[in-house]
C-alpha cells in the first residue's frame, strides 16, 4: 500500500505540471470568443490554469493509485531493468518512428489543408512540454494502468 501511495503522489505531481501546461497551451489556442466564454465562467486566466492543473492532478492521483493496486493484485507489476541490447533495438525503432512522425507535416499537410494550417501556427514550448508530460505520461497512466487494468480485474474475478 505504501508503494501505491508513493507512486500515486509522484504521478500526481507530474499530472499537476502537465495540467498546468495543458492549460497554458489550450487557453492560447482558443479563439477570442471561446476565451471570453471561459472567462465568464472562471473569471481569470489564472483560475482556468488552476482548474486544469487540479483536474489533471486529481485524475492522475486516483487513476494511478487504483491502477497500481489492481495491477499488483493481477500480478502485472514488473521491475524496470535496462538491457543494453534491447535498449539499442528500441532506440533504433523509436528513431525510425520519429522520422515517420516528422513526415506528418509534409505528407498529410500537402493533402489535408487543415493539417497544414496547424503546422503553420508553429509549436510553442508549453505545447511541446505538455505533449511530453501529459500525453506521454499521464494519458498512459489513465488509459493503460487504470482503464485497461480495470476490465482485466473484472475478467479475473
Amino acid at each position: 500500500m505504501k508503494k501505491a501511495i508513493v507512486f500515486s503522489l509522484i504521478v500526481m505531481l507530474i499530472g499537476l505540471l502537465g495540467g498546468y501546461l495543458i492549460g497554458l497551451y489550450t487557453f492560447s489556442y482558443y479563439t477570442d470568443d471561446m476565451r471570453a466564454l471561459i472567462l465568464e465562467q472562471v473569471k481569470t486566466k489564472e483560475m482556468f490554469y488552476l482548474v486544469t492543473t487540479l483536474q489533471s492532478g486529481v485524475y492522475a492521483l486516483v487513476a494511478s493509485f487504483f491502477g497500481y493496486l489492481m495491477a499488483k493484485r493481477l500480478n502485472l507489476m514488473r521491475t524496470i531493468s535496462f538491457e543494453r541490447e534491447k535498449l539499442i533495438k528500441v532506440s533504433i525503432q523509436v528513431f525510425l518512428l520519429g522520422i515517420i512522425f516528422f513526415l506528418d507535416a509534409p505528407v498529410f499537410g500537402h493533402f489535408i489543408p487543415e493539417v497544414a494550417q496547424e503546422y503553420q501556427k508553429g509549436i510553442s514550448l508549453s505545447y511541446f512540454v505538455a505533449s511530453l508530460i501529459y500525453g506521454g505520461i499521464i494519458e498512459e497512466v489513465l488509459l493503460r494502468l487504470f482503464f485497461m487494468t480495470l476490465p482485466s480485474l473484472g475478467l479475473d474475478t
